[in-house]
Protein backbone atom coordinates (compact mmCIF):
# COMPACT_ATOMS: atom_id res chain seq x y z
CA UNK A 1 0.00 0.00 0.00
CA UNK A 2 1.38 3.41 -0.94
CA UNK A 3 1.55 6.49 1.24
CA UNK A 4 -1.08 8.16 -0.96
CA UNK A 5 -3.44 5.22 -0.47
CA UNK A 6 -2.91 5.31 3.27
CA UNK A 7 -3.57 9.04 3.31
CA UNK A 8 -6.81 8.57 1.40
CA UNK A 9 -7.92 6.01 3.97
CA UNK A 10 -6.87 8.31 6.80
CA UNK A 11 -9.05 11.09 5.37
CA UNK A 12 -12.07 8.82 5.87
CA UNK A 13 -11.39 8.50 9.60
CA UNK A 14 -13.12 10.61 12.21
CA UNK A 15 -10.94 13.46 13.55
CA UNK A 16 -10.35 11.64 16.85
CA UNK A 17 -9.19 8.53 15.00
CA UNK A 18 -6.93 10.67 12.79
CA UNK A 19 -5.32 12.07 15.93
CA UNK A 20 -4.83 8.55 17.28
CA UNK A 21 -3.22 7.51 14.01
CA UNK A 22 -0.93 10.55 14.13
CA UNK A 23 0.12 9.73 17.69
CA UNK A 24 0.85 6.10 16.81
CA UNK A 25 2.91 7.21 13.80
CA UNK A 26 4.81 9.64 16.00
CA UNK A 27 5.64 6.85 18.44
CA UNK A 28 6.66 4.54 15.59
CA UNK A 29 8.99 7.14 14.10
CA UNK A 30 10.44 8.02 17.50
CA UNK A 31 11.22 4.34 18.15
CA UNK A 32 12.88 4.00 14.76
CA UNK A 33 14.99 7.12 15.38
CA UNK A 34 15.99 5.85 18.81
CA UNK A 35 17.26 2.67 17.19
CA UNK A 36 19.28 4.66 14.67
CA UNK A 37 20.81 7.08 17.15
CA UNK A 38 22.86 4.65 19.19
CA UNK A 39 26.00 6.70 18.58
CA UNK A 40 27.43 9.39 20.78
CA UNK A 41 28.46 12.83 19.57
CA UNK A 42 31.77 12.16 21.30
CA UNK A 43 32.56 9.62 18.56
CA UNK A 44 33.09 12.59 16.21
CA UNK A 45 35.93 13.96 18.34
CA UNK A 46 39.04 14.60 16.27
CA UNK A 47 37.29 13.87 12.98
CA UNK A 48 38.51 17.03 11.25
CA UNK A 49 41.90 17.12 12.93
CA UNK A 50 43.91 16.53 9.75
CA UNK A 51 41.96 19.14 7.80
CA UNK A 52 42.76 21.86 10.36
CA UNK A 53 46.30 20.70 11.08
CA UNK A 54 48.06 23.49 9.16
CA UNK A 55 45.29 26.10 9.35
CA UNK A 56 45.03 29.17 11.55
CA UNK A 57 41.46 29.00 12.88
CA UNK A 58 41.23 32.70 13.67
CA UNK A 59 42.47 33.65 10.20
CA UNK A 60 39.90 31.29 8.66
CA UNK A 61 37.05 32.84 10.67
CA UNK A 62 38.14 36.35 9.68
CA UNK A 63 38.18 35.33 6.00
CA UNK A 64 34.72 33.82 6.33
CA UNK A 65 33.40 37.01 7.94
CA UNK A 66 34.84 39.11 5.14
CA UNK A 67 33.20 36.79 2.59
CA UNK A 68 29.80 37.15 4.24
CA UNK A 69 30.08 40.94 4.42
CA UNK A 70 30.78 41.27 0.69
Amino acid sequence: MSVCEILEHAKLLKPYDQLQLLEKLKILIHNIEEGLSQHSIIELRGLGKLIWQDKDAQKYVEQEHRGVEN
